[in-house]
């Protein structure tokens, strides 16, 4: 099970991946992992950039450009990688799939419990999981 400082270094290497990049397709090979309809899953995050890659507790926040934050959660287990634009995802194992504009791909896995919901920019507190959450103990100003 991933713990916090799994997050961590998951949003801190995505952070320097992705800002700048749009999202050009999804594919969703697990809907139950999404909060959203599928198909409006897919409309609000195709075209949009990647902003920010952030931790929040267990969650990693990444904030599109237009109103949008995708938050992953890895769940009992699962990753969060950068593919190359000619691998093959399988879509017994990866839960979604957003394809890049400049062809690579981000692959979601998960083994259990895992999500990729969409949440208003900013509001955290329309979330129910992040708005219990309390001070992030690995902040500058946690003491």
């Amino acid at each position: 099970m991933p713990e916090l400082p799994d997050a961590f270094v998951l949003a801190r290497s995505m952070d320097q991946a992705l800002p700048g990049r749009a999202i050009a397709g999804v594919v969703v090979n697990q809907p139950k992992c999404l909060n959203r309809p599928e198909e409006e899953f897919r409309q609000a995050v195709i075209g949009r950039a990647f902003r920010r890659v952030w931790p929040r507790g267990k969650w990693v926040l990444a904030d599109l450009d237009r109103h949008w934050t995708l938050a992953f959660n890895l769940g009992m287990g699962g990753e969060v990688r950068l593919h190359g634009p000619d691998e093959v995802a399988d879509p017994k194992r990866e839960r979604v799939v957003l394809r890049l504009d400049d062809g690579a791909q981000l692959w979601a896995h998960f083994w259990w419990f895992g999500h990729v919901h969409l949440l208003p920019l900013g509001d955290l507190s329309a979330h129910p999981q992040l708005a219990r959450l309390g001070p992030e103990p690995l902040a500058d100003d946690f003491t």
